[in-house]
């Protein structure tokens, strides 16, 4: 499902466009210099080239159009075929008994981590949606896996929203659970409400702030209560949202695998390897498409890729997976030719990425 939003100031993003775009442009400082106005602009372009292709990894030619929204119809509510994988080999097989939960590093797994201390529970677990950071309460949602069983460590899924949006529109759009066929946790943090824009957002340059430390309060407070595979964390989100994902993924890299943007950028500047989907518009107004290449030439660095070796595939919507890449750390970098919009395609995509990982 296409959605694109009208004036969606990002923290710490310097606009390529003029003061007279209907797009919210930003002050030398990076700080929003205008207030949306009205309801999010919607279109309905030709995204036919938008699929995900067999192997899962990144949109393709071949594709049906999707009607413009402001939020996931129906249609989405279910992966389609062409972008379900099965979870990686094993995944389903580690069990625990009630106390066992592993909780050392496995050296013959690069330094990952393994289930969390919530294996071996009886019961499905239940989450009040409020947690208390540096003074602030602070509310969240959590999506829990098909028929959970507290012995199978499950992966973890963190869904960003963009300024001007909310957990509930992440989950509504994101459906980053149901994705994972409904084998996953899937989490969805409220941003804070920002007083110059008077809506919620991500401060995604403060690299020890509070949004930081919300995302490693509920690493730990999921981690207590519920059979987690650490070794399958992920950070996922759109604009605003995709920064935060980035910064999450990077402050926090011993925690999380990988992470996946949509009109993103990357705040930090010295991060370990992630395994990184990245998806950016051409015609991005609001997080112009020089925010997305620095982001990507960072993780190429990161990563250890080789810029100069890759495969690419698509016609308008073009993917490029660089070669080279650390173990588990690969990098899918993809264009389309739209402006600053989602698609429930992309993050099918960085989900299938995601779930090929070993």
């Amino acid at each position: 499902m296409l959605i694109t939003l009208g004036a969606c100031p990002i923290d710490g993003v310097e606009s390529d466009t003029d003061s007279s775009s209907t797009d919210a442009s930003e002050d030398a400082s990076g700080e929003p210099a205008t207030a949306p106005t009205g309801s999010p602009t919607t279109v309905t372009p030709d995204m036919s080239d938008t699929s995900v292709d067999e192997t899962g990894i990144g949109p393709t030619e071949a594709s049906t159009n999707h009607e413009a929204s402001t939020q996931n119809t129906s249609e989405d509510a279910e992966p389609t075929e062409s972008t379900t994988l099965e979870p990686p080999d094993g995944a389903s097989e580690t069990t625990l008994s009630e106390g066992e939960a592993e909780t050392s590093v496995d050296s013959d797994s690069g330094g990952y981590l393994g289930p969390s201390a919530g294996c071996g529970g009886t019961a499905t677990p239940s989450f009040s949606g409020q947690i208390e950071v540096l003074g602030q309460s602070r509310t969240y949602l959590v999506d829990v896996p098909d028929d959970y069983d507290p012995s199978v460590p499950y992966p973890l899924l963190f869904g960003f929203h963009g300024s001007y949006d909310s957990a509930e529109g992440a989950r509504f759009g994101y459906q980053l659970r149901e994705r994972w066929q409904g084998q996953a946790f899937a989490v969805y943090p409220d941003g804070l409400v920002d007083p110059s824009i008077d809506a919620r957002t991500w401060i995604s340059r403060d690299l020890d702030g509070p949004d930081v430390t919300l995302v490693e309060a509920l690493l730990d407070e999921l981690e207590e209560a519920a059979c987690i595979d650490r070794n399958r964390v992920f950070a996922f989100g759109y604009s605003a949202g995709g920064y935060m994902a980035g910064t999450a993924a990077c402050i926090l890299g011993g925690r999380f695998r990988g992470l996946g943007t949509v009109s993103g950028g990357l705040s930090p500047t010295d991060c370990g390897a992630q395994a990184a989907y990245l998806m950016h518009g051409l015609e991005d107004e609001v997080v112009p498409t020089s925010q997305g290449l620095s982001a990507r030439d960072a993780w190429l660095m990161f990563n250890g890729c080789d810029p100069e070796r890759s495969e690419i595939w698509g016609g308008d919507t073009r993917c490029e997976t660089f070669l080279g890449c650390e173990t588990d750390a690969p990098l899918v970098w993809c264009t389309h030719p739209g402006g600053h919009m989602f698609d429930g395609a992309y993050a099918a995509a960085a989900i299938a990425l995601f779930q090929s990982l070993e």
